[in-house]
């Protein structure tokens, strides 16, 4: 931008240049020679130029009267007309500059050069199709040299609208004749950074800045920054910052690296370093605005809100339309993010301004505010490319997937080669659960650009989304065929000749074995790593081929582990392995720290091994990386709801009756307590009991009260504890009743409950339970009377061999407080025959119990004791089996099928089963869980058995309700 003095100085010179050409009398006096003096038109022409790039309302308004003038005198200068248009642009007034430019095509006599500057204004004011026809029908028109030209200029616009592919191939075309061309590697890298195939990308930087050769070094500088961007695109901040550092070590504090080195040191928390290079950017005009900007999100990461706001305020005061400025402003000063952009439709702000506004509203996670923004944009100029596929973006991360779909499709309609939003349709498809409509689009996109890792990648994940891991598995394949290590091989016996006379024989025969064992990468890691313990006994000749040979490769290697990893990573967790799953995610988040598929999976292992304070990191890690991440966003909402406190009340009913005279008793339960969960981890519930026992014959009812304190410990992803310690006090003495009892009032004891638990989780393959537990044996009034509790010893073994089967195995050791004692052994073995969200599974059971002694009853049919005429009181089969099958059906209702969310599912059970004596039985249970977004739940659950031997029912209804 020129500043104002020097502009009116420049314009005060052409103005009087163009007298002299215009008076004769004055050119007699002036000094400039007749054959440099230029026309009344070109100084004109080049007075509104000047006009327009002041690029202020009153330079505006002052080149629109000299365009006036221009174009009453010359009314046929395409100069003007094309100057007239940019005023447009200038001046947001985006359907003038379409009616400008066809008028301008239809009429205007072909000419290349000023074609496609009207088709760049078009561009600029975001009427990328007209751009895009205009280059076209201009192509058509050339041959030659010029067209190849013309060619590699439209491949640079055709990044605006997404179509890569035409593109790359373009660049391509061109850089198969110099491959070493640092312009053209510059501009395929940029072409593969938009297509997100960052590693491939960097090789051609690395290739650009390895060209240097001291003369035109602007590809040089340049590729060294788009470097460095890689890194920030990729976030891998780390690798971006080590770019910085051996840039600032070759060429010191250059302007260009400024602003994304000072990105990549501050992303790195390398503050200090961030600060520096800000600072040394402010000297720079240009860069002013975003090294204040810069420097406010340090100081936020200083937690120093305050100083980040005086930043902020400069930068606003510097140009007093800085949406990014002003978005961070109101969000520090927790203003209404509503308010700001209804400030902004009142102010009739450019569209420009409207979604530079909500791209940093999404940025910091403000979607309806952001969706605002868009849509005020959108009202200006319907058709402005930026707004609608920021609207679609934000619309996806909201998990608002049709309406994202709708504006893609249409967009579609007039961009149809555009990969950018191919892709984007694509990924909402998946994430709105169209699985097969998202693989037909990625399969497209390869059909395209069989290269393309990125849409292999991404159309594996969506394998596995689909419940289609093989088919993901096949994708993940297709990623490193062939490998790696194949490749290395094959090159190095290319170079035989030339290694035979100095490279020792064990690094191929090794690199052979590796490949002959089905190695992808394993192979190449081991010859570099020799490589770089044996290079100094090397020739310069075959060093120099050796690295070039790993420059050439390392991108190829650098995908094919990060792919290796993943799809391991996802098989495990497919398998429900999740404690190996985390540890290979660990390994693929570094080798790939922007990996946000990774570390969302590695989130959600952590959950599902209880590891919630993890959890809760990955997903803000996320964030950090991509605030639009919405899945990631609402996950860690989620983690925090269950990290709050909450409230729980519980009414349960239980009834049972049968076994003889044992099992008669109607017992009722309320509870009401507080959880407060512990560092996301662990918890601790307390909880108030209120009881109601009748037994059916025999006694009248008895109330009771008790407190419980239960807890649970998560140690690791191997190791958990859980316990709770009940204390229970009777209010009132059992009244016994009936003709056959004694008229007794019997004082019960209070009792101490409770049960502990270790969870050993080996591995997710199998898992070891070591249990105690002491229990009452309330299932009559003779046991209630007695005092009778059990204390129970347990070991069980969980194995989960394959996916979908799992069997487990059990042995209980029965001590009861009146010299009884029993084992129980008890087999399972379940299969799913579906998958998530309809999962419907077969349990075959199986049980054998074996008690000591057995009951015995008061033989007398009148004037018994309930404490003294009956013997172990309670259920004592001796050598007893039994055995069943149930049909379970769990139908999973959740918005969001990831560990977690809130739940929303029902399920149903079926229970067939027969025991010793021929005892047949059928049991029904059933489950209703439902967690709003408020916080409150309900859970519900019923119980219904019969047989000839006993009969149950239950019924428990609860409410929660989480801070």
């Amino acid at each position: 931008m020129i500043i104002k003095a020097g502009l009116w100085t420049v314009l005060i010179i052409l103005l009087a240049l163009a007298a002299a050409g215009l008076s004769p009398a004055l050119a007699k006096q002036t000094i400039v020679p007749r054959e440099e003096r230029i026309s009344e038109h070109d100084a004109l022409i080049m007075l509104v130029e000047l006009l327009l790039a002041g690029w202020n309302r009153d330079h505006l308004s002052r080149a629109g009267e000299v365009l006036d003038r221009v174009q009453e005198s010359y009314p046929q200068s395409p100069q003007a007309e094309l100057n007239r248009i940019r005023l447009e642009a200038a001046l947001g007034n985006v359907s003038r500059v379409e009616a400008l430019v066809r008028d301008f095509i239809e009429t205007r006599d072909f000419n290349v050069s000023q074609f496609l500057e009207a088709a760049d204004i078009s561009a600029s004011a975001g009427r990328y199709e007209l751009c895009r026809d205009i280059y076209l029908m201009t192509l058509d028109e050339l041959e030659g040299a010029e067209e190849e030209r013309i060619r590699m200029v439209f491949a640079e616009r055709q990044l605006l609208w997404g179509d890569f592919y035409s593109g790359e191939i373009i660049i391509r075309r061109a850089l198969s004749e110099k491959e070493q061309d640092p312009e053209l590697n510059l501009k395929l890298a940029r072409n593969l950074i938009a297509q997100q195939r960052f590693e491939e990308a960097r090789k051609h930087l690395q290739t650009a800045i390895r060209q240097d050769r001291g003369k035109d070094r602007k590809a040089y500088f340049q590729s060294w920054v788009e470097l460095v961007n890689t890194g920030l695109l990729q976030k891998d901040f780390a690798r971006a910052a080590q770019d910085t550092d051996d840039f600032l070590a070759r060429h010191g504090e250059k302007e260009m690296i400024l602003l994304p080195g000072a990105r990549a040191y501050l992303q790195s928390e390398r503050l200090k370093d961030a600060v520096r290079l800000y600072h040394q950017a402010l000297k720079h005009r240009g860069l002013t605005q975003q090294a204040l900007l810069g420097l406010a999100g340090t100081e936020l990461k200083r937690d120093d809100p305050q100083k980040a706001e005086q930043y902020l305020r400069e930068a606003v005061a510097h140009d007093v339309r800085q949406p990014e400025a002003e978005v961070m402003l109101a969000w520090i000063e927790e203003k209404s993010m509503q308010h700001y952009v209804q400030e902004l439709v009142e102010d009739r702000v450019e569209t420009e301004i409207l979604n530079r506004a909500a791209s940093a509203l999404a940025g910091r996670g403000e979607f309806a505010s952001s969706v605002n923004a868009y849509r005020a944009a959108l009202e200006q100029d319907p058709g402005n490319f930026e707004a609608r596929t920021g609207l679609a973006e934000v619309y996806g991360s909201m998990g608002r997937h049709s309406q994202s779909l709708q504006i893609l499709e249409k967009m579609l309609q007039t961009f149809p080669e555009s990969y950018k939003l191919q892709l984007t349709r694509a990924r909402v498809s998946a994430w709105a659960r169209a699985f097969s409509e998202s693989l037909e689009a990625y399969g497209e996109l390869y059909t395209e650009n069989p290269d393309n890792q990125v849409v292999l990648r991404e159309a594996a994940r969506t394998a596995y989304w689909g419940k289609k891991a093989d088919l993901g598995d096949d994708y993940y394949q297709m990623i490193h065929t062939p490998t790696v290590d194949e490749k290395l091989l094959e090159r190095l016996q290319d170079m035989d000749l030339l290694l035979d006379r100095e490279l020792p024989g064990q690094p191929l025969v090794y690199l052979r074995q590796k490949v002959d064992s089905g190695s992808i990468y394993s192979g190449y890691e081991a010859f570099f790593q020799w490589y770089r313990e044996y290079q100094r006994e090397l020739s310069q000749v075959v060093r120099k081929e050796i690295q070039d040979l790993r420059h050439s490769l390392e991108h190829i290697y650098l995908v094919q582990k990060s792919a290796v990893l993943e799809r391991e990573a996802k098989r495990l967790a497919w398998n429900e392995r999740f404690a190996p799953a985390r540890r290979r995610l660990q390994e693929l988040v570094e080798h790939e720290p922007g990996n946000q598929e990774a570390l969302f999976d590695l989130a959600q292992a952590c959950c599902v091994l209880g590891l919630g304070d993890r959890e809760k990191a990955v997903y803000r890690a996320i964030l950090e990386i991509d605030p639009l991440h919405g899945q990631a966003s609402r996950a860690l909402e989620m983690r925090k709801r269950r990290s709050s406190p909450g409230l729980f009340g519980t009414y349960s009913f239980w009834r049972e009756k049968g076994r003889g005279e044992l099992a008669r008793i109607d017992r009722h339960r309320l509870d009401a307590g507080l959880e407060v969960p512990i560092k996301s981890r662990h918890s601790l519930r307390v909880t108030g009991h209120r009881y109601l026992e009748s037994p059916l014959e025999y006694a009248d009812s008895v109330q009771a009260s008790g407190i419980s304190l239960q807890g649970q410990l998560v140690t690791g992803p191997h190791v958990s504890f859980s316990g709770i310690l009940t204390y229970k006090t009777y209010d009132e003495e059992l009244k016994t009743r009936g003709t056959k009892m004694q008229k007794e009032e019997i004082d019960l004891d209070d009792l101490f409950l409770g049960q502990l638990n270790m969870h050993i989780n080996l591995d997710n393959y199998a898992g070891v339970i070591l249990g105690y537990e002491k229990r009452e044996k309330a299932a009559n009034a003779m046991a209630l009377a007695q005092g009778i509790y059990s204390q129970r010893y347990r070991i069980g073994l969980e194995v989960n061999p394959v996916r979908r089967l799992d069997a487990g195995l059990q042995a209980r050791y029965l001590d009861y407080s009146d010299g009884n004692d029993g084992y129980v052994y008890a087999a399972e073995v379940g299969f799913a025959f579906t998958d998530h969200p309809r999962l419907f599974r077969a349990i075959l059971s199986g049980e054998y119990r074996d008690t000591s002694a057995d009951y015995q009853g008061c033989p007398a049919e009148q004037g018994c004791s309930v404490n003294k005429d009956f013997k172990h009181p309670y259920w004592t089969p001796q050598d007893y089996w039994g055995s069943a099958v149930t049909f379970e059906f769990t139908h999973d209702l959740a918005e969001d099928f990831f560990c977690g969310a809130r739940e929303h599912f029902y399920q149903l059970e079926l229970t067939l089963g027969t025991e010793k004596g021929g005892n047949d039985s059928i049991e029904v249970r059933g489950a209703w869980n439902r967690e709003f977004e408020n916080g409150l739940g309900i859970n519900t659950r019923a119980m219904w058995h019969d047989s000839r031997e006993w009969n149950a029912a239950s019924l428990e209804l609860g409410l929660f309700y989480r801070f």
